[in-house]
């Protein structure tokens, strides 16, 4: 069993690693967001059904994913970035920087619903925005 602030911190780090500050805050917002500022909710947003492509190919693969991405250039930076993030999440201390409650990565996806996203704003490599 994994507990709800790794989970959390897995997903953040696996799909935001690389990026700045700004772009690990915007998916963890995107998170909160969903989770209707409830942290008694994160864990059903990330879990539900092709959410979070990070977690397609279940947790054991996620997991795996992240170990080898902590032992790469600033891995372990990004790491402690996303655990502080999740903790801030689960305590309910976190303050959203965006309303978005979608985001893809434009140059690895171009998903369906992607051009219907309202107030689109680029973060470093993704494009968040909110679906109603």
């Amino acid at each position: 069993m994994i507990s709800n602030i790794l989970l959390l911190t897995l997903v953040i780090f696996l799909e935001s690693a690389s990026e700045p500050a700004a772009g690990k805050l915007a998916v963890a917002s995107v998170i909160w967001n969903r989770a209707e500022g409830r942290a008694a909710n994160v864990e059903k947003v990330l879990t539900k059904r092709k959410q979070f492509s990070c977690l397609n190919r279940g947790l054991n693969h996620a997991a795996a994913n992240a170990k080898r991405m902590r032992q790469g250039k600033r891995g372990a930076e990004a790491w402690l970035d996303c655990v502080l993030i999740a903790e801030r999440i689960m305590d309910g201390t976190f303050q959203p920087t965006i309303s978005a409650n979608h985001y893809y990565n434009p140059s690895k996806a171009s998903p369906s619903w992607g051009e219907k996203l309202r107030g689109k704003v680029t973060i470093g490599n993704h494009t968040f925005g909110e679906l109603p």
